[in-house]
């Protein structure tokens, strides 16, 4: 069985929507192909972070280069049609759903891990929202990734949702190998700078200048958010990777590495509390394959959030 490297020249690692994007395609081909070597990690390009996908799998034998990311973008865009226990089918939002329904939805997903080692329930469940923190309104505090919560008539799972019954192959096609063009309407979850919608030095009013934005990225992006558990901590609900609660002061943190990881693995990296420092220390870092630390400040413009461009720190 032969073993490829493709390198997916569409996400940057330097833009958080093509960091969750590279993320989303590495655990959906994980999920896809659970008996294979599936791994991942990031060159610097010219300017750019670009991550490289190194798999072994029988579909791939035989392939030249345009077949191999054929069967990638077939394999990945099947493996999202299986949406049946993604919260996504369930509710509209994250931050709306009351603890007794969330906690339900948590037990089954336990149980059809143990039962049918089914493990993309769990993920899912332990990564949007927890039954054990209470938020407004008697329902449950949700993950730092929600974007929005209904203005607009715009919800977080519902755009999730609305993008899967959108999105084509050609969609993840540009998504994991570029270029990203821009050409989509409305559907998004405001993980890329570039909706950041504020009015000052804008040429037109962001009322007037409608969005344009990547489906197949924002789609595949939505699956690298169980890469980022949630958890309870003081009595409040933070999200790994995250630091600060207050709404002003809230940052994410990603590390870049240079050495192949699988999903088990990239959850480690992800998960480092050396990555929280005022200033993480390459020192400590670089031993493990951390090549590059990315951070940005998730922000409030008008009445989404929205997520800053990332600084090296």
């Amino acid at each position: 069985m032969a073993t490829i490297e493709l390198t997916l020249t569409g996400p940057d690692g330097a833009n958080p929507l093509g960091f969750l994007c590279a993320l989303g395609a590495l655990r959906t081909l994980s999920n896809a192909w659970p008996d294979a070597e599936v791994k991942m990690k990031w060159q610097q390009i010219g300017a750019a972070w670009r991550p490289i996908l190194r798999a072994s799998h029988a579909d791939l034998d035989g392939k030249d280069e345009v077949g191999q990311k054929d069967v990638v973008v077939t394999v990945i865009f099947d493996e999202l049609k299986n949406m049946d226990e993604h919260p996504a089918q369930k509710w509209e939002d994250t931050h709306n759903i009351k603890p007794e329904d969330y906690r339900d939805y948590s037990l089954r997903a336990r149980d059809v891990f143990f039962v049918a080692s089914n493990h993309r329930w769990a993920e899912w469940a332990a990564a949007i929202a927890c039954d054990a923190i209470i938020g407004n309104k008697d329902a449950v505090e949700d993950t730092a990734f929600r974007t929005m919560s209904g203005q607009g008539h715009q919800h977080f799972l519902k755009q999730i949702k609305s993008l899967q019954q959108n999105i084509r192959a050609q969609h993840l096609a540009e998504a994991l190998f570029g270029p990203w063009r821009y050409q989509d309407d409305k559907l998004n979850l405001r993980f890329d700078p570039a909706e950041d919608r504020r009015h000052a030095l804008r040429w037109k009013s962001p009322n007037k200048d409608t969005i344009k934005t990547v489906w197949g990225a924002n789609r595949i992006a939505a699956e690298g958010l169980p890469m980022y558990p949630v958890f309870p901590h003081e009595g409040r609900l933070r999200t790994v990777g995250f630091r600060g609660i207050s709404k002003d002061e809230v940052f994410w943190t990603w590390p870049i590495w240079n050495v192949f990881a699988d999903v088990s693995l990239t959850r480690s990296l992800l998960a480092l509390p050396a990555l929280q420092a005022d200033r993480p220390a390459r020192a400590q870092l670089s031993p493990l394959g951390i090549v590059e630390v990315y951070r940005t400040q998730r922000i409030l413009v008008d009445r989404y959030r929205a997520f800053t461009m990332a600084q090296p720190m």
